[in-house]
């Protein structure tokens, strides 16, 4: 690269619809746990539960009945960020306030319907 040229490269992904989306996440999440974990828990969802993937492909108004809903791998990255960056949050305060990580509730261990609807909405409100 020189002063007067900079090189881009254009990525155009397909979305990804739920099926995908989960295949992709319990992938990413194995890559990046230790070895040393078995192996259903190195390619589980958790933190996220069932529930709150499934949260993500509830149908807005602007869908159309007879296709999927699917959505853009950048998209999916940031709304799971988002809601584990709260997630961590509100563990971090429990934390504090408590002994140890297994005397807090185990719905509160993982992310709920709720924490990711809320990502999305506040991503989608541009927030």
């Amino acid at each position: 690269m020189d002063n007067n040229h900079v090189d881009i490269t254009w990525v155009e992904a397909r979305e990804l619809d739920k099926a995908l989306a989960k295949d992709y996440i319990m992938t990413s999440f194995a890559r990046e746990r230790p070895d040393s974990l078995p192996p259903e828990k190195r390619g589980s969802l958790e933190p996220f539960t069932e529930a709150a993937i499934q949260e993500l492909f509830i149908p807005g108004p602007t869908a159309q009945p007879d296709e999927p809903v699917t959505h853009p791998l950048w998209w999916i990255n940031k709304t799971l960020r988002r809601a584990m960056d709260q997630h961590f949050s509100e563990l971090q305060t429990a934390v504090r306030d408590t002994v140890a990580m297994p005397q807090i509730p185990a719905d509160k261990r993982t992310i709920q319907t709720q924490l990711l609807r809320s990502a999305r909405d506040a991503l989608n409100r541009g927030m």
